[in-house]
């Protein structure tokens, strides 16, 4: 590969050309992402390019006047460029007259430019051994994980990703319902308050279509204050029940109940969760106050073992 190899992106589409100078990045690459010919040029002047990339010619003509100047101008006609079109026989004709390479735009855009952009600049082939493996990097099993707050579900996300889990996100009862229905996770994780359904309720509409899912709950309620919070939860078939914030040490084992993740995944998980340095997730400010406000099942009173009796109870407060 040619040494400080750099790319200068001319795309009047701004979303276009930093989507493609991302992609170039992603190469290792230098770019350099400009909406106007005129500001091209200037580019030009003050740094040396090893490839031009020009997008959208097409519309309006707005490019043509820079795609003449790259092939008529010295010396920029020694730089190899590289014209995004529509289509259209004539753009296509003009760009081999003027030794550039046409490329049409497509959905497949990428998987055409980039081993281009490589033959330009006698980069090697990717390692496609090394791609493949990470394509298929084993997924152990599914959650869904149903929370209000976008920033815990997608920590979540980001932390049960990092080790092979398949995870879903809602942000209410209903929609955490039917998506349990329609994909059928190993476990749900959910949030105790929820807006349009609680999560005690998405889990007893779970047992009455007989899906037997397991459900975790989790929830900043003291259990000093609100001792029968947990026994009514397991009375409505919770398989446990997490306070925030997170204690990965709690979750993952309880996690590991009723997903089988290798050995040497969990001596990982085990290792990252001693670390010193406080996550992420605990980072996280918790919601204010809104369980001891509101507490939506009736905990510490005596109910009945019959989990539509706790519902009826849930319902009259």
């Amino acid at each position: 590969m040619q040494q400080d190899s750099t790319i200068l992106v001319v795309d009047p589409d701004r979303t276009s050309g930093d989507l493609l100078a991302f992609r170039c990045r992603q190469m290792g690459l230098s770019v350099k992402a400009v909406t106007s010919g005129e500001v091209a040029v200037d580019c030009l002047q003050e740094k040396a390019y090893s490839l031009v990339i020009v997008g959208d010619v097409n519309a309006r003509n707005r490019q043509q006047p820079f795609v003449d100047t790259m092939a008529t101008v010295t010396p920029y006609d020694s730089i190899p460029t590289i014209v995004l079109h529509d289509g259209g026989r004539h753009c296509m004709e003009r760009c081999r007259d003027l030794g550039h390479l046409p490329v049409q735009r497509s959905i497949k855009l990428w998987n055409e430019l980039e081993p281009i952009i490589r033959r330009f600049l006698d980069m090697p082939a990717p390692n496609i051994m090394r791609r493949r493996q990470r394509s298929l990097l084993k997924i152990h099993g599914k959650v869904l994980c149903i929370d209000d707050d976008p920033r815990m579900a997608r920590s979540m996300q980001i932390k049960l990703r990092k080790y092979g889990l398949d995870v879903l996100k809602e942000n209410n009862g209903v929609a955490g319902f039917y998506t349990a229905v329609r994909h059928t996770p190993n476990l749900i994780i959910t949030e105790f308050a929820l807006p349009e359904g609680l999560g005690s309720h998405v889990l007893g509409r779970l047992r009455d279509c007989d899906i037997q899912i397991p459900v975790l709950f989790l929830t900043n309620m003291n259990p000093d204050a609100y001792t029968g919070l947990v026994d009514q939860l397991s009375e409505l078939g919770a398989c446990g029940v997490v306070r925030k914030p997170i204690d990965w040490s709690v979750l993952l084992p309880a996690i590991r109940q009723h997903i089988n993740l290798p050995v040497d995944i969990f001596a990982e998980i085990e290792d990252d969760n001693s670390a010193t340095e406080p996550s992420a997730e605990s980072l996280l400010p918790t919601k204010n106050g809104v369980h001891e406000m509101s507490p939506h099942i009736p905990v510490g009173k005596k109910t009945s073992r019959n989990r539509r009796g706790i519902q009826s109870n849930i319902e009259s407060r």
